[in-house]
Order: structure tokens, then sequence, then C-alpha cells
């Protein structure tokens, strides 16, 4: 959700991205990337500034039990060709509509893992236009050492292990029952926060009686509370709601719950 940007470009290669980042540094624009926009909110009023949109990043090979993709590819289809292959570890991203790019940036995953846990090696570049690869990086609980840093990611490994079929299907299925709790409403947010260290955030915000809430178009799930559904076109009323809900929950638990969604220019 958001308003209108000065810039959007769309690169076909890595040549384009450092082309486009030559650019940025020398006529001053802010900017930021912009993967399948899975979890990103910026004001009505806009961004002034590039977008970097990164869909035609696709390329994917396969070395053995190395799954090497673009930033752009969507994490379904990585999943699909994992099973084509034989090959377990991204069972616990299925159903997650993003690019594998965001998916390691906000090291998405589901309480039986995280793209985190079989990444090699992240291919991205920084502010300055140098291409660098990063072994190992950082990943923390819906959390990378890319968060919130000025940086594209270009490519990606991801080490996976051969497993019989049978096995990656009952993983699959497992983590798609946890989708069944959760609303179906296509315009949404979820989930909105973090859970908080052994704490369940959806079960904050229905104890602080925002279950349901509705304000404007805005809606919090009366489903699931830690998703947000959207019937209208504001941005910054989806923003009034996740602020009300932090505010509140942290005067009466004294608990501040963290936002998975990518806030931009508020």
């Amino acid at each position: 959700m958001g308003g209108k940007v000065d810039w959007f470009v769309i690169p076909e290669c890595v040549e384009d991205i450092l082309e486009i980042i030559s650019f940025i540094n020398n006529e001053g624009y802010d900017w930021f990337v912009l993967g399948n926009g899975s979890k990103i909110l910026i004001p009505d009023r806009g961004f002034s500034g590039v977008v970097i949109y990164t869909s035609r990043l696709k390329n994917i090979s396969l070395d053995e039990n190395v799954l090497i993709a673009e930033s752009g590819v969507p994490i379904g289809e990585l999943i699909n060709l994992s099973i084509r292959h034989s090959l377990s570890g991204l069972e616990p991203l299925v159903g997650i509509p993003g690019s594998i790019g965001g998916a390691v940036v906000m090291n998405a995953g589901t309480r039986y893992g995280s793209i985190g846990d079989v990444v090699g090696t992240v291919e991205f570049i920084n502010n300055e236009g140098t291409l660098i690869v990063k072994n190992g990086p950082y990943f923390g609980y819906r959390d990378s050492e890319f968060k919130n840093k000025k940086v594209i990611l270009t490519r990606v490994s991801l080490r996976l292990k051969r497993a019989y079929l049978d096995e990656i299907k009952s993983k699959l299925i497992l983590t798609a029952s946890l989708r069944k709790t959760q609303p179906k409403y296509p315009k949404q947010f979820g989930s909105v926060f973090k859970n908080p260290p052994g704490v369940n955030a959806g079960r904050l915000i229905e104890e602080a009686g925002f279950k349901g809430f509705t304000y404007r178009n805005v809606q919090v799930s009366p489903i699931h509370a830690n998703f947000i559904l959207n019937y209208g076109d504001s941005a910054d009323d989806i923003y009034y709601v996740i602020n009300t809900i932090q505010e509140k929950v942290y005067r009466l638990f004294n608990i501040k719950l963290e936002s998975e969604v990518n806030i931009i220019g508020f």
C-alpha cells in the first residue's frame, strides 16, 4: 500500500542495478528495493525517490543439492523446483507470497523453520555500488544483517538436502496446515507483529481488545488478531491501526510489539 513514487525502475540484470545505483548517488535520491511487496507500507503522500523493483531477476540454477536463485524468483517457484528434484529445506516457506530476496532480508518462515536455515551465500550490491558475496550471513528471528540497510540482494544460494518425496510432502502439508487459522481476505497484512520472546503477539493484541477492531476501512481480523484486513485504499489508516495497537499493548503489558511490515517514509 502507498502513494506514488518519483522513479520506478525495473532492472534486467546486475549490470542494470550498478548503473541505477550510480545514477542514484550522482543525483542524491533516496531509494529502496521492492521485491514482491508482500509486507511494505508507504505513506499515501508517496515516496520521494527511486524504487528498484527486482521482479525480472529470475535466473535459477541447480548444482547437485545447491539451489542458486536471483532475488526476484518467487518462493513458490523454488519450492516447486525443490520438490521435482527431491530436495528438502524450503517446506517451512510454503504459502508465503514473496520473492526469495525479500524472504532472505526478513528471514521469512514459520514455526517449522526459516529461510536463513538453508542460506549458504548471498550476493548483494551496497549503497556505494560494490558487488559483494557474503558467506553465512547473520540471521535472527524475522531478521537478518540486510534488514533496514541500503543493499540490493541479487543472488542467493540455498543448501538443501536430498530426501524422499513422501517426507517432503508431509512437511509441506504440516506447514500448510498453519494457514487454516489465518484469514483468507486477499488484501491484508499478516503476521503484522513479531512474537515477543515467550509470548504470542496475536494473543496480546486480542487481550488488549483489538480483535475485530475497525478504523475507517481497516479492520483487525476477527479470526486472527495479528492480521490486519484492508477494505480501503489508505496506507495511512493502516499505519494508524499499527501504531494504536503498539501503544496500547505497551501501556497494558509493558511489551513493545515490533512490526514485521516494512514501513517506509512515515
